[in-house]
């Protein structure tokens, strides 16, 4: 189901429904009520990449974490994802699990920067608008993320 289509069902432009859905434009009662009915008939939802493409922003964070396991990391997530929702942000968990493949050898981590290559390259391809990079541990990592063209915050590193 398009925009168009739900336009079509209840005989006003795209523009009105796109007021509706948004909430950013003055609607009659009348108009809003049977535009939310049609929407809710038919299960419509909005096409969140469409709509990114648009405006060129996502509004989603890419969360890149080293480990998901590692104690303090979930506390650190639940924290980016309050204020991710306070900001009308979504955000997209990447979890490397390097605990289990460098253990605690925290300067082997070039063994797996293939690994966070891969995963830097999914969050781009998923129009992210930025990345926060997780640390299981307190040390010195800039080097991590080579040549971003989005903004990258490193946490616990």
């Amino acid at each position: 189901m398009t925009l168009k289509e739900i336009a079509d069902l209840a005989g006003v432009s795209t523009a009105t429904v796109s007021y509706v859905i948004n909430h950013s434009a003055s609607v009659s009662d009348k108009t809003r009520s049977k535009v939310e009915k049609i929407i809710k008939e038919t299960g419509y939802h909005s096409n969140m990449l469409a709509k990114s493409l648009r405006k060129n922003e996502s509004r989603l964070i890419g969360i890149l974490v080293e480990d998901v396991t590692v104690a303090h990391t979930a506390y650190i997530i639940d924290g980016i994802n309050e204020i991710a929702e306070k900001k009308k942000y979504n955000t997209i968990l990447c979890n490397l699990r390097l605990l289990c493949k460098i253990g605690s050898r925290f300067d082997d981590i070039s063994e797996c920067q293939s690994d966070i290559d891969n995963e830097i390259n999914v969050l781009l391809s998923m129009q992210v608008d930025g990345i926060i990079y997780i640390g299981m541990h307190d040390r010195r990592i800039n080097h991590i993320v080579k040549n971003s063209p989005i903004p990258v915050v490193y946490c616990y590193c």
